[in-house]
């Protein structure tokens, strides 16, 4: 239901003066209301509060911080956070290998452990909601879910713990796209092998 731009500072400014943003920009056809697009802002605040620039495991966790919402053409502008995508490293095979993967499982196993502590969750944590960058020790978590992404999963009226409304997230994105990745072996197996190493990290403690 949107599209993201990086937005880069340009012309004669320092290195410590340069900086980067990046903006949800919402799809008009998609009906979004400004409260709708509110609701996505407090639960990024909730989560950048929470977890960013926190030190587990040796990992430091990023969250963007959201800035403003733009009203015309509707978007959430926010700080940019490092990494990439968990399976865009499959070409990289000197840098993901088997014991990497089951680090970065652990890593984010013990951040967002960090944030059901205090009886919320992500509520929409695919593994395309989450970015790592393997070599500096960075994990960061990105678009929380909303009643209007997941009405089930955020609703805290429900009964439902904060781990199974995720980890239920995190294997239906798994398998939702297992047909955008069909593509590519590497990617798929890289994948499903972080999240059997999610699964086996919550499982074994």
């Amino acid at each position: 239901h949107a599209e993201t731009f990086l937005m880069q500072s340009k012309g004669a400014l320092t290195c410590s003066n340069r900086f980067s943003l990046v903006a949800k920009l919402y799809k008009p056809w998609k009906a979004l209301t400004l409260q709708m697009v509110q609701a996505q802002f407090d639960a990024l605040s909730n989560l950048y509060t929470a977890l960013h620039e926190r030190e587990i495991n040796g990992w430091k966790v990023s969250i963007p911080r959201p800035l403003f919402i733009n009203k015309s053409p509707v978007a959430l502008v926010m700080t940019e956070v490092p990494g990439r995508h968990i399976d865009s490293y499959a070409s990289k095979n000197d840098v993901l290998t088997s014991r990497n993967l089951r680090v970065a499982a652990e890593a984010f196993v013990a951040a967002i452990q960090q944030y059901w502590s205090g009886g919320r969750c992500h509520g929409d944590l695919g593994v395309h909601n989450v970015l790592f960058d393997i070599e500096a020790k960075q994990i960061s978590f990105i678009d929380p879910g909303t009643l209007e992404s997941c009405r089930i999963c955020n609703d805290y009226t429900r009964s439902q713990t904060p781990a199974v409304s995720d980890l239920a997230h995190t294997l239906y994105d798994v398998t939702l796209d297992f047909m955008d990745l069909i593509g590519s072996k590497t990617m798929r197996a890289h994948r499903e092998v972080f999240v059997e190493n999610v699964l086996n990290t919550i499982i074994e403690q």
